[in-house]
């Protein structure tokens, strides 16, 4: 599938994790995920994410940017793969507990998916 898109990008994804600053993350199930997907440089599935020499948070997904396609912050939509859901809330509390409070507690399932 290629997304062309935000609205696209919602509409296709399992599940999103919400931002107040709209750096939202589009979550899709392994064999879903979009083929326009760029894996993440700075963000590798079994390492940790080092910022300014200072591990913030162990990565449990895949993460991908679409670079084609901008999120509410004007960025890459971040992309996360996953095995299944619980692998997404798994990141997100990882985040969450590593000070990123700009995100909501839970990820939300795509109801239209479903």
């Amino acid at each position: 599938m290629i997304i062309r898109n935000l609205k696209d990008l919602i509409k296709n994804c399992d599940a999103l994790v919400y931002s107040n600053t709209k750096d939202h993350k589009f979550i899709f199930l392994k064999g879903n995920e979009p083929s326009n997907i760029t894996p993440d440089s700075l963000r590798k599935k079994g390492k940790p994410y080092i910022k300014n020499s200072k591990k913030i948070y162990d990565v449990v997904v895949d993460m991908y940017e679409m670079k084609g396609v901008l999120a509410g912050d004007k960025m890459p939509a971040d992309i996360w793969v996953v095995n299944d859901l619980k692998e997404g809330q798994l990141q997100l509390d990882k985040m969450i507990a590593s000070g990123a409070q700009q995100f909501k507690s839970k990820i939300i399932v795509n109801k239209n998916k479903r």
